[in-house]
Formats: structure tokens, sequence, C-alpha cells
């Protein structure tokens, strides 16, 4: 019996020995993890465990730091990649104390067995942003390779068929844009924010033109390219612009329809020669078609127009300028008194075509526009009220020659330029009133 007891009092022993271990074990625990990390701890996925606030954040300051990057492959699928700051000289400081006051000291020995992960957001620090500028360098979307530029939409023709041509927002980015959003990112993380992420993947540089701003413009020129402009010439002659003459007659310019005032004057004077009028005394007014047809052509349904012609009664007086051959001639009572070869305005500051009067005649004047000032002996005035433009005949001492294709290359700003004996003539004899006919 007493062997027994000894031998029972013996485990009663070693247990409690073990107990009081485990207790000292734990109250030393207890007291170590109230200034030291928890096992298997990681702080901004670094590991501190059983480290202390001084070397815990040394540990941090020392450690890399990456930024996650998203972007867009050229398959336009997400991208990741990590941007190491501190090879941008960046310089963090940590604050784990409040990291050590939350962690539960008293069941520390739970955390044998558990991971525990903590983000640490009291940081403080410095960077270089024009480091951070060479550091951005390095990112996939960046490299010259990884780049597609957007693609505006825009309205061709090809051959006699108008095409859209879809936009495309491609796959480009502005480094100022990524460098500015890494800065707002390590900004905020200094601010104490937990999120590392740079998010590229809505800043592509998109196309400035969108297909769906040019739909309705797009189907209103089909409309306009596919109408019919009748002319009636006559109570005998008619004709059509369709298609193909009306394409001719059009040209794009920024997605939009434009008349092509050159063709359109060769496409007139073919009327003229085509359909000309019997009776001489008329003559086409193509100053009026020109504009009738300008303003019908740009439009989308189908139109009819009227050739308006210009009436001359024999026995008249008047001033006849016939541009295609640079020649004027004065009718006095229906005869030719005096003819001169002229030159009139050049082809993008060219005469105006209609009928005018006489209304000014001034002697030894000066002559002054944007680019010239030129002293006159004779301006006689035909003024055209469109557009404020003074017009008239006068000389021109500094020609040596007149008619011929001069105007084709060196035309005068609009005016009718006339040898000095010619001019004084009209000048002389051409009252006011008298009615001019300028045309093609």
């Amino acid at each position: 019996m007493a062997k027994k007891k000894r031998k029972s009092l013996g485990v009663g022993s070693a247990i409690l020995a073990v107990l009081l271990l485990f207790f000292i074990i734990y109250i030393v625990g207890v007291f170590y993890f109230n200034n030291h990390f928890l096992f298997r701890t990681k702080v901004n996925n670094i590991d501190v465990s059983l480290m202390d606030k001084k070397i815990a954040q040394k540990t941090l300051s020392l450690s890399d730091y990456n930024l996650e990057v998203l972007q867009k492959d050229l398959s336009g699928n997400d991208k990741d990649e990590y941007l190491n700051i501190n090879e941008a000289g960046t310089k963090l400081e940590f604050d784990v104390s409040n990291l050590l006051k939350e962690q539960n000291n008293i069941l520390w020995f739970t955390s044998l067995f558990r991971n525990n992960n903590l983000a640490c957001n009291d940081v403080k620090g410095t960077y270089d942003k024009d480091n951070i500028k060479y550091l951005v360098d390095k990112l996939y979307c960046l490299q010259e390779i990884n780049t597609v530029k957007p693609k505006d939409a825009a309205i061709v023709l090809e051959g006699n068929e108008l095409k859209l041509i879809e936009a495309h927002d491609g796959l480009q980015i502005d480094k100022d844009k990524v460098v500015e959003k890494v800065i707002n990112c390590l900004d905020s993380l200094l601010s104490g924010s937990k999120n590392n992420v740079v998010d590229l993947r809505n800043d592509y540089n998109k196309a400035s033109i969108p297909s769906s701003s040019l739909t309705h413009d797009y189907e209103n020129m089909k409309k306009v390219l596919d109408k019919t402009i009748t002319i009636n010439i006559s109570n005998n002659y008619q004709t059509f612009i369709e298609k193909n003459k009306i394409i001719e007659l059009l040209e794009l310019n920024n997605n939009k329809f434009e008349v092509n005032y050159d063709n359109l004057k060769t496409y007139i004077d073919s009327l003229v020669k085509q359909y000309p009028n019997s009776d001489e005394s008329y003559y086409m007014n193509t100053e009026a078609l020109s504009k009738l047809l300008s303003d019908n052509l740009l439009l989308d349904y189908d139109s009819i127009i009227k050739v308006e012609w210009l009436k001359v009664k024999k026995g008249n007086t008047y001033i006849d300028v016939d541009i295609s051959d640079q020649t004027l001639y004065f009718y006095v009572d229906g005869e030719v008194v005096m003819s001169s070869p002229v030159v009139t305005g050049a082809q993008d500051s060219g005469t105006p075509k209609g009928t005018y009067e006489i209304q000014r005649k001034v002697a030894d004047t000066t002559l002054k526009g944007a680019d010239y000032t030129e002293h006159v002996d004779y301006w006689i005035g035909w003024d055209n009220d469109t557009g404020g433009r003074l017009y008239g005949f006068h000389d021109a001492s500094w020609r040596d020659s007149f008619g011929g294709d001069i105007y084709l290359t060196d035309g005068s700003h609009g005016c009718v330029n006339m040898p000095l004996s010619k001019v004084r003539y009209l000048y002389e004899n051409a009252e006011m009133g008298t009615k001019v006919i300028i045309h093609d």
C-alpha cells in the first residue's frame, strides 16, 4: 500500500510540474507577446513573427514595396504587373504600434495553428517624382511594341461608293496619365489608404471621333448621292444630274460634303456650250445657276431647278465683259464702239458674274486692300452689293500686257484691269447707270 501511495504521489507531482511549466510558459508568452508579434504573422505580406516593434518597423522599411498595376494586353485582356517603388528612391516608415495593441496576446498560443495577415496603414515617407517617371517607363503598356493607336471613324468614298470606316479605341495610354495615377496611389498610401492598386484599364486613349457620331451624317450623305437633280434649260431641253455626276461635283472634307466649285464651273461651261439659246439676245445666267446647283447638290432629296436666261436687247447701251475671252465690249445703241483686252480676277478671288450698273466714277485715286496699295488714273465702280466688296474697271500701270490667260496665274483682286487709253475712253463715254454684264 505504501508503494502504491508513493507511486500515485509521484504521478501527481509530475502532472503538477508539467501544468506548472505550461502555466509559466503561458504567462511568459502573455508578457512576451504584449510587445512582440505572434507566431505566423505577416504585415503587408512581410513575415514579422516574434519581432518587436522596432525590428518589425525596420524590416518593413527595408523590404521591397510593390504597387499592383492593372493594364490590358494586346488581346484586350486584363494584365497585372508590379512596380517596386523602392527602385524610385521611395523611403517609407511604418508604425506598427496599433497592430501590436490590437493582437490578442492572451490567446497567443492559438497563433501556432493559424496565419495572421495584417496591413499597416500608418505609413510616412518620401519619394522622388522624377524617379517615378523613369520607373513607369518599364511598364508593359508604355512599350511601343504593346501599343495600338486609336483610329477615328471616317466617311470615305471608294470609287462611287460611300463607306463608313468604324472607329477603334486601340491600346495606347499617355505616360503623364500613368505617372499621375502612380503618384496619386503613393500619396494615398502615405495618407493611410490600404489600396496599393493602380488601375489603368479605363485610361487608354479612345477614338476622338466615335462611329456613333457619324452614323446620322453617313445615312444622309448616302441620300445626297442617290438623288436626282433635274435641270430645265428651256421649254425644249432638260438634263439630269445623277449619282456619278454628283460625286464629281462634290468633295469630302472632314467627313462632310462640300461643293467642288472648279468641277461645277467646268460642268456649267459645258451646259452653256451644249444648250445655247437660239435667240442671241439671251444668255444663260451662269451665276444664278451656280448658286442653285450649289444649294441643290447638298440636298438629300430629288429636286428640280430652272435655268434663268438674261436678256440683252439690241439698241441698248451696255458694257459686256467676257471672262472666257478676257475681252470687254462697250455697246452704244447696239453697236460696239470700243473693245479692250482685260485681266479679270484670279481663280481664288474671281470677278463676280452677273448684271450690274455703273454707280460711281473717280479719277486720280488710290485703291487699298489687305495686301496692296495702288494708284490709278481712272476707276469706274459697278459695286457688287453682296459681301460689301467694291469692284470696278481701272487702269493697271503695273501690267505690261492684258488679255489671254494672264488672269489664270496673275489675276486681279476681282476688279477688271484695262489699258489706260481704253479705261479713259470708258470713263469719258459711259454714263452713270450704264448696265454692266459680266459672264463666262
